[in-house]
């Protein structure tokens, strides 16, 4: 019985104030992120461009004739590569196996198309009740532990965080810093850590669903 002890009597207030290595990592990795990005649609363009210049010498390029618009009645000859223009969808494509011939092609079984749909909206569902219910739970233990349940009653002393949960803890943690780089730092962490683990697989998963089954040349699909 503790009823003789006064109200707030203590307090136990555990911080994990971030420091400039942790800040330092972090901008590591989304510079690395990024300019990976970069690299790789940089290479896809150069690839491209030889991969035309490759086919016009050795004349792989279909040839079109174009009337005039001025109307002047003569043609002129335009060449095409059909490949980087032409619309496809990936779920209809016949897909290409080299090392046993043109004629062997293979094509998408029936219900990948149905299989892929309800792989993306069970996707979606439960990275939207991930980012809501408890993610991982803090247990005080010892004398600690003791002195948090006696003050509660004696309820098990562990709290529960979810995604969000723990961005409402970054931001209860700068207002209490008040400073203007605990702001600007902790609230960078709450933007990477929801952009990571919430926006940036839904895009993903609409990206590739658009890739899928909406018509696109090769130069949208790079």
């Amino acid at each position: 019985d503790i009823d003789f002890l006064p109200d707030d009597f203590y307090s136990v207030d555990l911080m994990v104030v971030p420091m400039w290595g942790l800040y330092a990592n972090m901008i590591a990795q989304v510079i690395s992120q990024v300019s990976s990005h970069f690299i790789i649609h940089y290479h896809r363009r150069i690839v491209h461009v030889a991969s035309d210049e490759y086919e016009q010498r050795i004349s792989i390029e279909h040839v079109e004739p174009i009337t005039d618009v001025e109307g002047s009645g003569g043609q002129v000859v335009r060449s095409v590569n059909r490949r980087r223009v032409q619309k496809d969808q990936l779920y209809t494509h016949c897909f290409a196996r080299p090392h046993r011939g043109e004629k062997d092609r293979v094509v998408v079984r029936k219900g990948a198309d149905a299989t892929l749909t309800i792989v993306c909206v069970a996707l979606t569902l439960l990275l939207a009740i991930g980012s809501f219910v408890p993610s991982y739970s803090i247990e005080f233990l010892g004398i600690v532990g003791i002195l948090i349940e006696s003050g509660q009653n004696f309820q098990q002393a562990m709290v529960k965080h979810s995604i969000f949960g723990i961005i409402s803890v970054l931001f209860d943690e700068a207002k209490y810093l008040g400073s203007v780089g605990d702001y600007l730092g902790l609230g960078a962490f709450s933007a990477v850590l929801i952009l990571s683990v919430l926006f940036v697989p839904l895009t993903q998963a609409i990206c590739l669903v658009r890739l899928w089954f909406s018509p696109l040349n090769q130069k949208q699909r790079g």
